[in-house]
């Protein structure tokens, strides 16, 4: 490869010279010196750059596969839209289904985070590979002197309180942990006999996380080629 561009480079060398002879009085100026130093130095780091490559191939790969997931991990950052249309898919599937059979617990989250919405309390931070979904003490709509007084306002030390959701990869954690189990109605099957022994418990705890991390890999897998199917085209 490194044998390619010194080709290439004298190819240039040669057009130059032959279709471009000022070049050379150019250069003795005081702005083409400079930007000729620039074309060296930057030459040199890429020949460097080649040569560091030629060297160390398995060291090479693994920074590009470093590089490539952080970059496939910031372009799936989620946003507001993706975390508002998960909420409404929720809510949808929610109202889908019998008030006997429905999780309590998915409902009341669900309707909580839609009456923070409605009330514009909600606010999204992007750290660039992932973001977060704050609670905002107030909403837009309010405007008392508590919202602009700087003593009143939540220290950063205090932020983590406020943190309501995480979201990676295209998909929000805590909305998604809300729907587990969304139509199944713990109450309704207290009375029912327990036909799973005490053993067993961890057994469904351990084949629920190897889901939940096959999940996962699916969907990295699945943005990988999302990613590399948009590069070629």
């Amino acid at each position: 490869m490194a044998a390619g561009v010194r080709k290439v480079l004298q190819t240039a060398n040669r057009v130059n010279n032959t279709l471009l002879p000022q070049f050379e009085s150019l250069k003795q100026h005081r702005l083409g010196k400079s930007a000729y130093n620039i074309y060296v130095d930057y030459k040199n780091v890429f020949v460097d750059f080649l040569k560091g490559i030629k060297k160390r191939p398995l060291k090479s790969m693994v920074q590009f596969g470093l590089v490539g997931v952080g970059y496939l991990v910031y372009r799936h950052n989620p946003d507001e839209n993706t975390y508002y249309d998960t909420v409404m898919e929720n809510n949808l599937a929610l109202l889908q289904i019998s008030n006997s059979i429905r999780s309590p617990e998915s409902d009341s989250y669900t309707q909580s985070i839609q009456k923070l919405y409605n009330q514009g309390r909600l606010q999204r931070q992007s750290f660039g590979i992932f973001s977060l979904m704050l609670l905002k003490d107030y909403g837009k709509e309010y405007d008392g002197y508590e919202k602009h007084c700087y003593y009143t306002k939540t220290r950063w030390v205090y932020l983590w309180k406020q943190v309501i959701d995480i979201g990676v990869l295209g998909h929000w954690y805590y909305l998604e942990k809300s729907m587990n189990d969304f139509d199944i109605n713990y109450e309704e099957l207290k009375d029912c006999p327990d036909d799973v022994e005490e053993g067993n418990v961890w057994v469904k705890k351990v084949s629920k996380m190897s889901l939940n991390l096959k999940d996962f890999v699916g969907d990295l897998l699945f943005c990988m080629k999302q990613s590399m199917t948009s590069s070629e085209t």
